[in-house]
């Protein structure tokens, strides 16, 4: 068995070599298809045939943990172009049409006390949360060794018992394939289902599904984690990642570093390797297709205190590329 100095430095060379660690993952790719199924049935009964039941589930599925808006939201939503989401804060409108839900450790629970009144969950929505369940248990027995390894487990998982205080959310993603996506990153010739960003979390959990391909991803930073990152650099490192595709592999699931990781402690991000983020976005391959994705983004537990959670200009490509120009012309590029 390797021991625990050369399993950090084996991850970590993966994420400093690709964007990201790889783990085994025991979901098949035919189960996620049903759990999609479900999700699909539960959309049409929220949005697509309207009634009282549909606005309770909507209620039923928000929640958040108290004092954590950025970044515990849990929800179901439709968004469409040009619509900005009523949930998670400071995102730009969308440039696409998709449906979306995340689902919180909060989520069941919650659910459960809402419909106590009302005769009981509906069996639909039942079903999609047991499979969610089933689903965040399985990314955990994936991730969590990897996370052991790196010195981040403690900080990301709270102990045995007390799992409701994890601050995790399962994103289901169904782009709709309408065409009607908007240009994002200058540099990108074709149109993009999500243009060049780095995500809020700590670290992100990807290839749960992607039901064709699409991901595009390298590593990068922002000017958070990298203070003397020019515009220059900034942009090579967003066109490398447009032409860097991150195939889907059934049975493996990806670990990187979201725009929160530069907000964990000095020793944390030293223990763990100082990681380059893994700038990415999801190019639309095949134009008016439906494309299906999930993704779990982890943060710090809620028995972690005063860590940051990144705000739009840690995250966004324009607004990433505004504070770095910024800082660029008032400092001449070098400030540390």
């Amino acid at each position: 068995m390797a021991s625990s100095e050369a399993l950090r430095d084996y991850y970590i060379d993966q994420i400093r070599q690709n964007g990201y660690a790889q783990a085994d993952f025991s979901v098949s790719r035919g189960d996620m298809l049903c759990l999609f199924d479900s999700f699909e049935e539960v959309i049409f009964d929220v949005f697509d045939s309207p009634g009282p039941q549909g606005q309770h589930i909507i209620n039923a599925l928000s929640v958040e943990h108290h004092g954590r808006p950025l970044d515990s939201k849990g929800f179901i939503e439709q968004r469409r172009v040009g619509r900005v989401s009523i949930y998670e804060i400071g995102r730009d409108p969308s440039t696409d049409d998709k449906d979306q839900m995340h689902v919180t450790p909060l989520t069941y629970g919650h659910a459960e006390d809402y419909f106590r009144g009302q005769g009981g969950m509906p069996r639909v929505l039942r079903n999609l949360l047991d499979q969610c369940v089933d689903l965040q248990a399985a990314i955990h027995k994936s991730i969590i060794p990897v996370a052991d390894a790196l010195g981040v487990k403690d900080y990301l998982f709270a102990p045995h018992g007390m799992e409701s205080n994890n601050v995790h959310m399962l994103r289901l993603l169904r782009y709709l394939g309408n065409k009607k996506t908007s240009e994002h990153v200058a540099i990108q010739p074709v149109k993009p289902l999500a243009g060049y960003h780095f995500d809020r979390s700590k670290f992100t959990v990807a290839g749960i599904l992607e039901s064709r391909s699409g991901l595009r991803g390298a590593q990068g930073n922002n000017a958070v984690g990298d203070p003397n990152l020019t515009v220059e650099e900034f942009e090579a490192n967003a066109e490398r990642a447009l032409y860097t595709p991150l195939p889907y592999k059934a049975g493996k699931v990806k670990l990187f570093a979201g725009a929160g990781y530069n907000h964990l402690p000095l020793t944390i991000r030293k223990t763990s390797g100082n990681l380059p983020l893994l700038g990415h976005l999801v190019e639309d391959d095949e134009p008016g297709e439906e494309r299906l994705a999930a993704v779990n983004f982890l943060n710090q537990h809620t028995g972690i205190k005063e860590l940051g959670t990144p705000l739009a200009n840690e995250t966004g490509y324009d607004s990433v590329r505004a504070v770095i120009a910024e800082r660029q012309e008032r400092y001449g590029g070098m400030v540390a």
